[in-house]
């Protein structure tokens, strides 16, 4: 049989934040393509609030739980592991080779992210939460049979990491479910209006508060905080299925951290091999994005012709004058063929071909 992980947890406002609207939509696709719901049932273990003994019983107990679950595959079985685990322990590798080597278990990991790669590149990341990720990632990485990674730079990071490059595959860009109406695409239209959706806390957003005043930005998400400038334009929060139908502008950015000269520190780093899901809801959405021209994401933009790159946001209001209204619609046909193939799940079903 082939399955794929499915973790249950209760988190507060998940449903507000494209978070679990990846793994959700990853579930879908499999399940409708010959793999099995597998099932584990945990909440979230507080590890920030616990003192070190709480915090090592939450491990043993995530373990126990992990333990049952797998005891319940059979010889030969295939199971797709959505990778990091949401309830993650430092004694679960253990039990992962043992299903692994005893009973012949294939593991896929399909990475949607690797925080040996982005939170260890963090500055002010204590030294013990470095080794913990390390321990908890690397095992798991080295022992599966298969990985599935964003794109090509994060494909080099790995194996620069010493990974064999003949178990990694690329996914190239997540696919983005969107239930079909006549209201599930964005207003995309031509008239030089940047979106903005997601976390727009300032430490995770920090650039939309700095943004020239000649751009006007239409903003959607949590964390807002009002500085009653006239260009930004707040719209609130909707959940993530409801949102393509919301976005109103002509393109939707990509960028990340506090800075508009470019995508800078861990932030900046972690765009030049991530996949944000945030390129996927707006392509997905009709609409055409603006990339740093850096980020591993922009080769895929500028190949498809679903947006415009550019190297600093101060230069963003220039190149959109420059962008006549022709050009704007071819980028707009070239978008809503891309979407078309994120709202059926093409590339996950394409990289499980090759798996």
């Amino acid at each position: 049989m082939k399955y794929f992980t499915e973790e249950t947890e209760t988190r507060d406002n998940m449903h507000r934040t494209a978070g679990i609207k990846a793994r959700d939509d990853i579930s879908t696709i499999l399940s409708k393509n010959g793999y099995k719901r597998f099932d584990v049932n945990v909440d979230k273990a507080d590890y920030a609030t616990s003192n070190k003994m709480k915090k090592l019983a939450n491990h043993f107990h995530i373990r126990k739980i992990w333990k049952n679950a797998l005891s319940r595959l059979y010889d030969g079985d295939e199971l797709v592991v959505q990778f990091p685990l949401v309830n993650h322990s430092l004694f679960l590798t253990d039990l992962f080779r043992k299903i692994h080597d005893k009973k012949h278990i294939k593991i896929t990991l399909l990475i949607h992210d690797v925080e040996i790669l982005r939170t260890n590149m963090k500055k002010n990341v204590k030294m013990s939460m470095k080794m913990r990720n390390r321990m908890e990632e690397l095992k798991l990485l080295e022992l599966c049979d298969k990985m599935i990674c964003h794109n090509e730079e994060m494909k080099k990071k790995l194996v620069s990491l010493g990974f064999d490059q003949r178990k990694i595959e690329v996914l190239q860009i997540f696919d983005y479910l969107i239930p079909e109406s006549d209201h599930s695409y964005a207003h995309a239209h031509f008239d030089g209006n940047i979106v903005i959706a997601g976390n727009l806390k300032p430490e995770k957003a920090g650039y939309m508060y700095k943004m020239p005043d000649n751009v006007d930005i239409n903003a959607y998400g949590i964390g807002y905080v009002d500085e009653d400038r006239k260009n930004i334009h707040y719209f609130g929060s909707f959940d993530p299925n409801e949102l393509p139908g919301a976005l109103d502008g002509s393109f939707g950015l990509v960028w990340d951290g506090t800075s508009i000269d470019t995508c800078e520190g861990a932030y900046g780093e972690y765009l030049k091999i991530n996949n944000p899901h945030k390129t996927s809801l707006y392509i997905a959405s009709g609409l055409p994005v603006v990339i740093w021209s850096q980020a591993a994401l922009a080769q895929f933009v500028l190949k498809n012709n679903c947006g415009i790159v550019v190297d600093s946001l101060n230069d963003l209001h220039d190149q959109l004058l420059n962008i006549t209204e022709d050009e704007y619609h071819q980028i707009l046909q070239s978008t809503l063929e891309i979407s078309k193939k994120l709202r059926s799940g093409y590339f996950t079903k394409t990289v499980m071909k090759k798996i």
